[in-house]
């Protein structure tokens, strides 16, 4: 398994190409990365000046698609709590809206320095982009499969509840998220000097003026709730209860379906990429790689995201997959 000494860190840039990142890695798992076969050659690729200038307008439209993912669903709301909306509409648009927009969130996740697009990554009930970057950016790509990633102790956990049981207790318990637990748990993260958890670390920072106070979190948070209130209000409150179950339950499936939680291939292997490549799962939802990047709460093109996750968008990665799948036939 991959498991390395948190002590010792450096940053990403030192062996992988691209925008800088303010995420660390262990020295240990970075060097192993660094020799890789696989990683070499397809950076080499990636790295010539025309690729880097595709890249970066692929960037730029995966940006705007974003854009326009908002506004879609900034107008669907609106006519949604105006009656203007069906709820066999509505449900099943908000769903796909919500993963989409994840999506965008997931990717906005990895960049370097701050970004506002991060906190969609918590629009579909299922993230947390508050946590984002310790659980997912640090201990889920870097140690993948290990007892170290918080993906696989998720799911192992879901597991522990009987099969019948799992989808109305997890229903349930994320009902409570999107009501009061994310409020509380957000106010005892970033507040409470006394807590157990994090021995008051942010107040502590305030304090000291290295950071603010996580408005993103709190305005995403506050958005979730008047939505609920004003579905409440307006007699919505199945076809809100409809598209919750249906957004939470499609983000949760496509995330397992991103991973063979139950048990890791070549855990042994000291070949990162390779390790890379035969745990993590691509997705094909309607065939077409630029619409499955959204569909697929940005997951479709998952080998190639977990080998280079410093990448800016989805739309890069499933670029890039033309020159990992040479790198690794020329290494066989």
């Amino acid at each position: 398994m991959i498991v390395s000494d948190f002590g010792m860190s450096c940053a990403i840039t030192d062996f992988l190409p691209g925008p800088s990142t303010s995420v660390l890695y262990p020295t240990e798992t970075v060097h192993r990365i660094a020799q890789c076969p696989q990683t070499c050659k397809a950076r080499k690729l990636i790295l010539a000046k025309d690729v880097q200038q595709r890249i970066k307008q692929l960037d730029g439209l995966f940006d705007a698609t974003v854009m326009a993912l908002i506004v879609s669903y900034a107008c669907l709301l609106v006519l949604w709590l105006t009656g203007d909306v069906p709820w066999f509409v509505a449900v099943p648009a908000f769903a796909i809206l919500r993963t989409s927009l994840a999506g965008g969130g997931h990717y906005y996740l990895h960049r370097a320095g701050k970004t506002l697009g991060d906190v969609l990554f918590d629009i579909n009930y299922v993230g947390t982009a508050a946590t984002g970057v310790d659980g997912h950016c640090l201990l889920h790509h870097m140690y993948t499969q290990s007892d170290a990633d918080v993906k696989r102790g998720f799911f192992g956990g879901m597991m522990g509840v009987p099969r019948l049981l799992r989808l109305p207790v997890h229903t349930l318990h994320k009902l409570g998220h999107v009501t009061t637990g994310m409020l509380l748990k957000g106010y005892e993260f970033e507040f409470d000097s006394e807590s157990s958890e994090n021995q008051g670390v942010y107040t502590k920072l305030r304090e000291m003026k290295k950071i603010s106070v996580n408005w993103k979190f709190w305005c995403l948070q506050a958005l979730l709730r008047l939505e609920f209130v004003l579905a409440v209000y307006q007699g919505l409150f199945w076809s809100w209860l409809g598209q919750f179950v249906l957004s939470l339950w499609i983000g949760t499936l496509l995330v397992v379906s991103s991973h063979d939680f139950t048990g890791a291939v070549a855990k042994d292997s000291k070949d990162w990429a390779k390790y890379q490549l035969l745990n993590a799962h691509d997705m094909i939802i309607t065939g077409n790689p630029w619409v499955d990047c959204f569909l697929s709460a940005g997951l479709a093109p998952h080998r190639a995201h977990h080998i280079f996750p410093y990448q800016r968008s989805g739309f890069a990665n499933h670029y890039s997959n033309h020159f990992l799948a040479a790198a690794c036939k020329e290494q066989g």
